[in-house]
């Protein structure tokens, strides 16, 4: 209530309030100081979610689309049709899913039955992209995400490969400085070169440039291709005809693309991992392989883009899983997912030990200082021929996606979250409604704030002049928060015009 002295407001404390603190008012009229809780939340692996019920779900890839909050999967049935279906992450894990799409049907192409794993690539707000091989053509389709639905617009060739053998191994990324997506592959026309084609998207039709070429010394094997969307330039990785790892940086214009040196970063037997992502606490790009020379070990590289030169580094590699005879699988290659603005990285693989369990590892990236790694943690430990992974940013937690071989080769999922420290706060956009002033007041006792339009004198250390934002830990800070909340102005030292 407002009292008779003009701009306060008692109220009675619905906990301990210390004077001069930003107040907010609950919606029962009470009133309670601004402040964090800090919550420790330890690591959990959920209990598996069936999303195929029949034998034959082998997936391919996945895909977060930020706006639309999903995550879209791509996978293989049983008569290689490749489908596609939509997952709803809830805030407590829960996973629902929609009707399963196909995005293509092998029946009734020549050859039309799918080579590698191909990839799925986010475009705007609810827009993506499926990079695939149908038989010996390189294809690709835009589809359109509503709800937990998912609608295919037609293919669009971007390779028409006349040979009856070989994997283009087809991987895509988006340039989100140039507008264009971009198709790596092996053009097996031409002795298997390293070629590039750039996609224009418009509505759900795809126009592509001329054929680039990043590679015509020999046949480029598997990798994956990356945007970096710090340094603005594109990785491209690929195996060479000694089967070693190599990468090249560009930049993408509109139609063409300019190149740094080709570097070597394994020099033995290398297959490049299944799925990339970009590290936000270090700005780096992190590029999984399994090292055939060290019997199967599984390696990953930190990849750093010189932009002066497009000159592609890595500062060297660390293993994940050691070489011996539980080496990982080439049929299920490692994918990493990143927890966006922590240290942490999720590592997903499969093992030979015990029939092929699938398997997560929890990496430690702080800056400049070498990686370390947790144990390893079954996801499936009955084996499984196809397994991913990935981070759902909406809520912070890790989704797998695998067949399930001890289950009759079903689809599932489990959702991983990680350990980690919450901070939230009681402070709104609309809740804030002044400063207590008069001393401090214990739980249940009548407050007075001071509210808009009134000096609060009991501060310290302001600078006259300067505008104030409540923080969410309850300070007075001279920076907005989030939520931006103006407390006021100061006018002394110890005063503030309450402004909310």
């Amino acid at each position: 209530r407002v009292t008779e002295m003009s701009g306060k407001y008692k109220a009675v404390a619905s906990s301990a309030i210390t004077n001069g603190k930003p107040v907010f008012v609950h919606t029962d009229g009470t009133v309670k100081q601004v402040s964090e809780t800090t919550t420790n939340i330890n690591e959990s692996l959920a209990s598996e979610v069936t999303w195929h019920s029949s034998s034959g779900a082998y997936p391919r890839s996945a895909v977060f689309v930020p706006i639309q909050n999903k995550i879209v999967i791509t996978y293989e049935g049983n008569n290689s049709d490749l489908y596609s279906i939509v997952c709803n992450v809830a805030s407590d894990g829960a996973l629902t899913f929609g009707t399963a799409t196909k995005v293509y049907s092998a029946s009734g192409f020549p050859g039309g039955t799918p080579k590698g794993n191909g990839n799925l690539v986010s475009i705007g707000s609810s827009k993506i992209v499926a990079v695939y091989q149908r038989g010996n053509q390189g294809m690709a389709a835009v589809g359109t995400i509503s709800g937990t639905s998912i609608s295919w617009g037609s293919e669009a060739e971007f390779e028409d490969s006349h040979s009856s053998n070989g994997e283009m191994n087809p991987k895509a990324t988006y340039d989100e400085e140039a507008s264009r997506l971009v198709i790596s592959y092996s053009d097996k026309d031409s002795s298997g070169y390293g070629r590039i084609k750039l996609g224009t998207i418009s509505g759900t039709s795809i126009s592509y440039s001329s054929e680039i070429t990043y590679q015509n010394s020999f046949d480029v094997g598997n990798g994956i291709v990356a945007y970096d969307p710090v340094a603005k330039r594109i990785i491209v990785t690929y195996t060479d005809n000694n089967s070693y790892g190599r990468m090249v940086a560009g930049t993408v214009s509109s139609s063409s693309i300019s190149f740094g040196s080709h570097v070597v970063f394994e020099s033995a037997v290398t297959t490049i991992g299944n799925m990339s992502a970009f590290d936000n606490n270090v700005n780096k790009l992190l590029i999984p392989i399994k090292a055939h020379s060290s019997n199967g070990a599984g390696k990953i590289f930190e990849v750093t883009i010189n932009t002066s030169n497009n000159l592609a580094s890595t500062g060297g590699a660390y293993t994940f899983v050691s070489p011996g005879g539980n080496g990982i699988t080439s049929n299920v290659l490692p994918c990493v997912a990143h927890f966006a603005g922590t240290t942490k990285s999720v590592i997903s693989y499969s093992v030979f030990d015990d029939g092929k369990d699938f398997e997560y590892r929890v990496a430690t990236v702080p800056a400049n200082i070498s990686w370390s790694f947790s144990g390893a943690t079954d996801v499936e430990a009955g084996g499984t021929d196809a397994g991913i992974v990935v981070y759902d940013s909406n809520i912070g937690k890790f989704v797998f996606f695998y067949t399930d071989n001890s289950d009759s080769n079903k689809g599932q999922a489990r959702v991983l979250q990680l350990a980690t420290t919450v901070v939230s706060s009681n402070l709104t956009s609309e809740n804030f409604i002044g400063i207590a002033s008069g001393g401090t007041y214990p739980t249940a006792a009548e407050a007075t704030i001071d509210i808009v339009g009134t000096v609060n004198k009991d501060q310290t250390s302001l600078t006259a002049g300067q505008t104030y934002y409540v923080q969410t830990d309850g300070t007075l800070g001279t920076s907005a928060d989030d939520p931006s909340v103006v407390a006021g102005t100061a006018i002394s030292a110890t005063e503030l015009i309450v402004k909310g």
